[in-house]
């Protein structure tokens, strides 16, 4: 079978899924080992039977509704390409925005950096490698986690940054950090998004009190632990944008500002806490 005629049935297949001939690209550049610009130029290449079977098992699982991610077991997050797995939530493109308003705001001297919840280190990863002056710490409540962000930082020769267990602070020693940051559970659990997502795990989406839960815990907890002048990020739903700037500045943080995402919706807020101690 030529490449293109496996690409047009792929499509077929895939028509439900938001991008079918990009996802179908995705998964013969898996299997063959060659980029995208190679299989669009030569598509009129045989693919062998082993080939051919590889790619209908993979497609099967992508028509189960398995994430690309867990599929490939790898994700392109800002610069960096990141193994993943089915134990971690999966880095989106909008939390990229986080990454930028955090780099474009760091302090320029060498900083400490505290990462929340982890999981592949995509974020800490990310901005360890644009800023190797700086220290970056990345924890997680899951050991899963914790396993793919070492396995990644050690895939990438990063080494400026530390990931160990803790559930948020709980286990962080203690320190004022220069900055901290946080991508943390912010889906309610009635809302449609969770409905339709069965494969991420629900520890890393979920919050209670209608998705606010970890935020304002975060937000409340986090002056104990940032250097004066310390500046706070946090990723959280476009909805919750207004709730979020506002409990933030009640909590006494100052030049508070939203960031919209790449859809135009408000998705970053941040600010800078004037520690007194």
């Amino acid at each position: 079978m030529k490449i293109y005629i496996w690409l047009k049935n792929a499509i077929k297949f895939l028509k439900n899924v938001e991008n079918p001939k990009c996802e179908a690209l995705y998964l013969l550049s898996q299997v063959t080992g060659k980029k995208y610009s190679w299989l669009t130029v030569f598509d009129d290449k045989i693919l062998t039977n082993k080939q051919i079977k590889n790619l209908n098992y993979l497609l099967k699982k992508r028509i189960k509704g398995i994430p690309l991610q867990y599929i490939l077991k790898k994700w392109d997050f800002w610069s960096l390409t990141l193994h993943m797995n089915n134990k971690v939530f999966i880095p989106r493109q909008d939390t990229e925005i986080l990454v930028e308003n955090t780099l474009n705001n760091i302090p320029k001297k060498p900083s400490s950096i505290l990462d929340l919840g982890t999981g592949s280190g995509a974020i800490a990863l990310a901005i360890a490698h644009e800023r190797p002056d700086c220290k970056i710490f990345g924890i997680d409540c899951s050991k899963y986690s914790i396993m793919l962000a070492r396995k990644n930082a050690y895939t990438l020769n990063i080494k400026n940054v530390f990931f160990f267990l803790s559930n948020w602070f709980s286990n962080v020693p203690y320190m004022l950090f220069d900055v901290i940051i946080s991508n943390p559970p912010y889906i309610d659990k009635n809302d449609l998004f969770f409905k339709k997502n069965n494969f991420e795990p629900l520890h890393a989406l979920i919050s209670k009190n209608n998705g606010f839960q970890d935020l304002f815990f975060i937000i409340q907890e986090s002056k104990k632990w940032l250097k004066s002048h310390g500046l706070l990020f946090l990723e959280h739903g476009f909805q919750q944008g207004k709730k979020i700037n506002s409990f933030i500045r009640k909590q006494g943080f100052t030049n508070v500002q939203t960031i919209k995402d790449y859809n135009q919706l408000p998705r970053v807020t941040f600010g800078k806490f004037f520690n007194i101690k």
